[in-house]
């Protein structure tokens, strides 16, 4: 199941030449397939062990971030991601500057039922 909604993304600062941008992944509204994910049923835990930042939910390509920080806040799930340095990852490069020019601004989640 796949969970998209638009979102604003902000810069945040970071030792990284300020490439840290929150997110918010997922809020209590009703997504395109009708379904609605309560805050209060995150688990996090595993994700955490290893919190990258998929693009396009493929796992066959390297990730194009790492959430520093996730959460659940005010019921929205709220993540901050770091991109890797510029040059490092052509693909994470332009994705963080799709995003932070707001010609993205959508996220999405992936989750099992």
């Amino acid at each position: 199941m796949k969970h998209s909604i638009r979102v604003q993304v902000k810069q945040l600062k970071s030792p990284t030449e300020n490439r840290v941008l929150r997110f918010i992944g997922s809020t209590e509204t009703e997504d395109r397939d009708r379904d609605v994910i309560r805050a209060t049923g995150w688990q996090l835990e595993n994700y955490k062990k290893n919190p990258v930042f998929l693009w396009a939910h493929d796992y066959t390509v390297p990730p194009i971030g790492r959430a520093l920080d996730v959460r659940v806040e005010n019921k929205q799930l709220v993540f901050d991601i770091e991109f890797p340095v510029k040059g490092l990852y052509p693909l994470a490069d332009t994705v963080y500057e799709l995003y932070k020019g707001g010609f993205m601004k959508a996220t999405s989640i992936g989750f099992q039922r």
